[in-house]
């Protein structure tokens, strides 16, 4: 079993605990630093203590995958909260540099995240002046790139004119200064890649729209790329937290001098020109900017793929998809107390996505039941709504395909999250299906897909709205993405697992009603599988954390 040592961007389980599943699934052992060390809303990680893992692991380790935004700000929210310095940030960053000195031929990836300009008047993960002032810094943002382009309009350069004037300059000046810094750190990763410090070299735009101070940034880069020939050795694209689990998998296609070849198949005619609410171009194009890292391309059509990618693209607008449940319940559900954490426009966004003829979850459900029948591998990839699956497609999914014999599941967050943990478990997958796998291996992936399963489409879908709408009402709090009370998160957290208990007897049902081919070996099936009490370990209802476990007969 070959060793990969992961420094993950935070301790949330997409980043620290699906890696490790991945690479358990192909057997690769993943090795990580203690979760205590990393970064989270509570933390800065241990920068020092990281170091030394870095360079103690890596001395044995066969590859290496490293979150820039660990070693040089201690994790992805102190990124952007952070008024370190850049020549303190540059020079955290010198393990990195010392590893590729003491190991010249070891395989190292690195991926940094390029800041995004949240949209939101929230200031739990930006600097205290968001709280206030987040909504008009993201306009003012995208205003002011809009107009550098020569897009704006006459009423838009108006409207910047007045953002200009009544936005505190003290606050713009500060948060243009830290983003300056990590504009710089991120043209560091591209010199290293250039220079082979490292390999490759990712830079992942969180949270993108079409304009802004962000996507300015992103053309620099790219520009960059371009001018020295880097298209092979770094990318910039739309993501963040999946990139830890799709550089594994590039290491595993490094390791096989694997290529993957995919084919897309969307639940629409216009599903690869559509463009998702967190990304900034035309889906069929980002599926493009994801196989870059892996080395992969586009098949000519399904029988020459090792992967289809069965995507629900969006066929009027991504709305939210915990909205859903409002919809399909309005009139057994009082909106009232609940109306500041959605609106009218929500609502009436979600209606228009759920009653789309622009898009077909029925054919869609067919075609993959048909690829499944044909022998070929599907990874679905349902990015219709954001932040959670598409409960019709979801629905379809269970009383007509065989789930265990999928390649990967997602409905999660952005639908750059989604369609880069799917091509990286698909395409792990699609590397050890014709083999004889280890119950060890065999586990790992039915587990992982299990996860997508319980937490995209049973979370994010459907019991987040519940707990939202009535668990947190009936406890006296306003519903919420924000922190929960610590007085309130233990009885929040019973009630949750409460909620998902029949959901996943149900999921257990469902993978155990196919068996699952393993090479020459015998297939097996999924017998068993319990999950501990899950808990909210961000102390939100936005990110989950379940262990599960796993049996096969």
């Amino acid at each position: 079993m070959s060793t990969l040592a992961l420094m993950p961007l935070d301790d949330r389980p997409v980043n620290y605990d699906h890696p490790w599943w991945l690479g358990r699934s192909i057997g690769i052992e993943v090795v990580r630093p203690p979760r205590e060390w990393l970064g989270s809303p509570f933390r800065t990680a241990a920068r020092g203590p990281l170091a030394g893992w870095l360079q103690d692991v890596g001395s044995e380790a066969d590859a290496v995958v490293v979150a820039i935004d660990t070693l040089a700000y201690g994790g992805l929210i102190p990124s952007r909260q952070s008024t370190t310095p850049l020549e303190e940030v540059v020079a955290a960053l010198e393990p990195l540099r010392a590893l590729r000195r003491a190991r010249p031929g070891i395989p190292i990836l690195a991926f940094s995240i390029l800041m995004r300009v949240n949209r939101s008047n929230s200031g739990e993960e930006e600097k205290s002046y968001w709280l206030t002032h987040g909504r008009e810094m993201f306009r003012l943002s995208y205003l002011e790139d809009k107009q550098a382009c020569g897009d704006s309009d006459a009423h838009e350069d108006i409207e910047r004119e007045t953002l200009c004037a009544s936005l505190p300059p003290e606050f713009v000046a500060d948060y243009q200064a830290g983003r300056a810094r990590n504009h710089q750190v991120n043209r560091l990763a591209l010199d290293w890649a250039a220079d082979g410090i490292v390999d490759y070299a990712l830079i992942a735009q969180d949270d993108t729209a079409p304009y802004g101070w962000n996507i300015a940034e992103a053309r620099d880069l790219r520009r960059v790329i371009e001018r020295r020939g880097l298209a092979a050795r770094a990318s910039v694209y739309p993501g963040a937290d999946e990139v830890g689990s799709l550089l594994v998998a590039a290491v595993a296609c490094r390791q096989a001098g694997f290529a993957p070849r995919v084919w897309p198949r969307y639940s629409g005619v216009d599903g690869a020109c559509a463009v998702t609410a967190f990304e900034d171009r035309p889906f069929g194009e980002l599926i493009k900017a994801h196989l870059g890292p892996l080395g992969g391309s586009l098949a000519g059509g399904p029988e020459d793929a090792d992967l289809i990618v069965a995507v629900n693209a969006p066929g009027e607008v991504q709305a939210e998809a915990w909205a859903q449940v409002l919809v399909r319940d309005q009139g057994s559900v009082a909106l009232p107390q609940h109306a500041a954490l959605i609106d009218a426009a929500a609502l009436h966004a979600a209606r228009r996505e759920m009653t789309s003829v622009r898009r077909d979850v029925d054919e869609l459900a067919r075609t993959i039941a048909a690829d499944v029948s044909a022998g070929r591998l599907v990874a679905i990839v349902d990015v219709a709504f954001a932040n959670g699956a598409d409960l019709a497609l979801g629905e379809r999914l269970l009383a007509r395909v065989p789930i265990a014999q999928l390649g990967a599941y997602a409905a999660w967050n952005t639908a750059g999250n989604s369609l880069g943990s799917a091509l990286a478990q698909g395409i792990v997958r699609s590397m050890t299906r014709r083999e004889e796998l280890s119950t060890e291996a065999l586990t790992a992936h039915l587990t992982l897909l299990f996860l997508h399963l319980l937490d995209d489409f049973s979370f994010q879908g459907l019991v987040r709205t519940d707990i939202l709408v009535q668990d947190f009402p009936a406890l006296g709090l306003a519903p919420s993405f924000e922190r929960i009370p610590v007085g309130a998160l233990p009885e929040i957290e019973a009630r949750l697992g409460r909620r998902l208990e029949p959901h996943v007897e149900v999921l257990a049902r469902s993978l155990g009603l196919t068996t699952i081919p393993n090479g020459n070996g015998a297939d097996r099936r999924v017998a068993r599988v319990r999950i501990e009490p899950p808990r909210l370990p961000w102390q939100r209802v936005f990110e989950l954390s379940i262990t599960p476990d796993l049996e096969l007969e």
